[in-house]
């Protein structure tokens, strides 16, 4: 298994994931001084809330980057993510209360 430095994920991610058939858009900030933080934005999410969240529980093994978001009525959003090769591109899915969504965000800063 590649290892992903962890520097790699630092910037901005903008993307999508896909809920009811629709794209929504989605925008990751990562921070990776000393260690891996930042804030996550799910538009048009109900329920979620369509502000900025922490992310929390974070997990980068291997190529695999996992981390967790506290929505505004308490629930709690599970991203599972893999590095692609090119390090550009993060895609997989989301937990939410009891549906699973895709998940897609390109790296642009």
């Amino acid at each position: 298994m590649t290892v992903i430095e962890k520097s790699l994920l630092a910037g901005k991610w903008e993307g999508h994931y896909i809920g009811s058939s629709t794209r929504r858009p989605m925008v990751l900030v990562i921070h990776t001084n000393p260690e891996i933080s930042g804030d996550v934005t799910y538009q048009s999410a109900p329920n979620f809330g369509s502000g900025t969240k922490p992310i929390f529980n974070v997990v980068l093994e291997g190529r695999k980057f996992t981390f967790s978001a506290t929505g505004d009525d308490g629930t709690d959003v599970i991203n599972f993510l893999e590095v692609g090769p090119t390090g550009k591109v993060l895609k997989g899915y989301l937990t939410y209360r009891s549906g699973q969504l895709d998940v897609w965000v390109e790296k642009v800063e």
